[in-house]
Formats: C-alpha cells, structure tokens, sequence
C-alpha cells in the first residue's frame, strides 16, 4: 500500500492512488532540490502538506457529539422505517449508537443501529426529553421491554 493510499484511501474524486503517487512522484521530480533552492523546496512541500491535510482531515463533529450526549431519547427516521423512538446509547468521534426504544412484539432485543454523524441531520426528528409529551411512554417502552407484552422475565 502506498502513502496515498494510506493517507487518501484508494479512490479519491475519481482519481487513484496509483495516479496520485505519479501526481506527487512528478511534483516532487518537478521542485526537487537539484532544480530549485532549498526555500523554494520547502515552499512546495508545504504547499503538497496543506492540499493533503485538506483531503484527510475530518470534519469537526465536537459540538453536535455534546449536543447528543445531553439526550436520552430522540425520533429518528432511518432511511428503511418511518419515525421511530430511540435511545442514544453513546456517540464516537464520527457515529453515534443507537438502539430502538420500543421493542417489536415478536422480537426477543432491542434493533441496536449506528448513525454517522455526517447523516445525523438527515434522519434526526426531534428531541425527547423529559418535557415532552410523549416522554414517559418512550421511558416506559424502553424500560418495560418485552414485560410490554406479558413475558415473565
């Protein structure tokens, strides 16, 4: 595996890490010190760094990640269900874990999902807190499980 690779994975805006290792192989040829002062050198690989940096480095999720964390419950539409209620059980630094707050009737667990937090805004409804109307019934539905439908657990 390349650097490009690596760094870019293998298939970025249509280009290929092999294309790109002959991009910046040609660059490097181009500016190398046997053609220009060491300054100039410099000047070049920053600039090589800076374009890179802007392909790899991930978007800053930071304040949407608090604002999850201070949630229990929200509505979420997943893209293959209508509206439903979920718990938020913890977010990482690009997903959030999310598992369905009312159980099926013929299921046994709760559907666990993971969210990327890139999509968050596309399948986020509302929040549900305990102002809410519907507050306690997600809560009862959550903590009841299959008690719901008369199993003796």
């Amino acid at each position: 595996m390349s650097i490009i690779e690596a760094f870019l994975g293998y298939d970025l805006f249509g280009i290929t890490a092999r294309c790109w290792d002959m991009i910046v192989s040609f660059l490097v040829n181009l500016f190398s010190p046997r053609t220009m002062s060491k300054q100039a050198s410099f000047c070049v690989n920053a600039l090589i760094g800076e374009i890179l940096q802007g392909y790899v480095q991930q978007p800053d999720y930071s304040e949407l990640r608090e604002e999850i964390q201070k949630h229990e419950y929200a509505t979420l539409r997943l893209p293959q269900d209508d509206c439903k209620w979920f718990v938020l059980l913890y977010v990482t630094s690009d997903t959030v874990v999310i598992q369905e707050a009312e159980l099926t009737f013929d299921q046994t667990r709760f559907k666990v999902h993971i969210v990327n937090l890139a999509e968050w805004n596309g399948v986020f409804c509302k929040w549900i807190d305990e102002d809410d109307e519907r507050y306690f019934d997600v809560d009862a539905c959550y903590r009841d499980g299959m008690r719901m439908y008369g199993a003796e657990v």
